[in-house]
């Protein structure tokens, strides 16, 4: 039985429920309609593998599915071409059913009204912003989706800028975005331009009821979309420690620039595998089978470091047997 025909006949709820199990964030502010679309887009990056991977032998990764979680148009003057969004990652880790370890049962989060003691249904709940103690103004979720805001429906591109002037702090969650039908033209205007100019273009946009700062770039044949952190969202770093850092040699600072440059190469992100999900997949194989898992010995605290200039002579001797073998 397809993955989406289990999907059919769940109510809000199961679906919520199930979309909670398998980690979907901003699943409060869903209708049923796009937990369902969520969760089949889910199933579709899980039940695909791709060829391409397979022959070549890089990662296996899944491809883009066909569902769109949010379709506008990008407007950048008076040009509007319609597009679509679609999710660009997916997160692998591995889930966990939090369970009682007496008896093995399922532990399930409830909505519980506090006064009560009864559970809420869900088609019941508004939220409320808390302006004094008990009292709060609340709204439901067609009015937050409806709140008036230049960016709702649009990827409404505000200036253009080159790729170094964005600070990599306050990239968030990457998406592609594809032309939709009539807007292929007018979509590959836009990219070869930007992509002729070396220029990215700053936007804003509306998904699930919050507005991002965004950045719309070419990758590749196709123009990728970066929600940003808000400036105001990035904290101020404020560390003591600093202060009481002195003046490095300059010995100790030629020699971390020698071992920058031993330890440099081509950025392949094909060589690099998630460990930790690994040895856990391996770990939940021996359960099953009923053998002992392997765990890794506890870590001792590094060594204070006491002669910097050692240490890095030592580490530059180390890198330089490693290329040399």
């Amino acid at each position: 039985m397809p993955a989406t025909e289990r999907l059919d006949g769940l109510s809000r709820d199961e679906l919520y429920d199930l979309a909670k199990e398998r980690g979907i964030g901003r699943r409060s502010s869903m209708t049923k309609e796009e937990l369902y679309r969520a969760l089949a887009a889910l199933q579709d990056h899980e039940s695909e593998e791709s060829e391409e991977s397979e022959e070549s032998g890089t990662l296996d990764r899944s491809t883009t599915a066909d569902r769109s979680i949010w379709t506008g148009h990008i407007s950048f003057g008076l040009v509007a071409i319609p597009v679509g969004i679609y999710t660009a990652v997916e997160d692998r880790s591995i889930s966990f059913h939090l369970l009682d370890e007496l008896d093995g049962a399922r532990i399930r989060y409830r909505k519980v009204n506090e006064q009560t003691g009864e559970e809420v249904p869900r088609d019941r709940i508004v939220k409320g912003y808390p302006v004094a103690s008990g009292q709060y103004v609340t709204f439901t979720d067609d009015e937050l989706s409806r709140i008036p805001s230049d960016s709702v429906g649009a990827i409404h591109v505000t200036q253009f800028v080159t790729p170094d002037e964005i600070d990599p702090m306050l990239l968030d969650r990457s998406y592609f975005v594809a032309p939709r039908d009539g807007g292929a033209m007018a979509y590959a205007v836009l990219a070869g331009a930007m992509q002729s100019q070396g220029r990215v273009a700053v936007a804003k946009v509306t998904l699930r009821q919050r507005e991002h700062l965004a950045l719309l770039r070419v990758a590749g044949d196709l123009l990728a979309l970066e929600t940003l952190h808000w400036p105001d969202e990035v904290r101020i770093p404020a560390f003591e420690t600093l202060d009481e850092a002195h003046s490095p040699s300059d010995e100790a600072v030629t020699m971390a620039q020698q071992l920058i440059e031993h330890l440099s190469a081509p950025f392949d992100a094909g060589r690099y595998r998630d460990s930790y999900r690994e040895g856990l997949e391996e770990a939940i194989e021996a359960k099953l089978a009923g053998r002992e898992i392997r765990l890794a010995p506890d870590e001792a605290e590094p060594a204070e470091i006491v002669d910097l200039t050692e240490v890095l002579r030592r580490s530059l001797d180390q890198t330089g047997s490693r290329k040399s073998a």
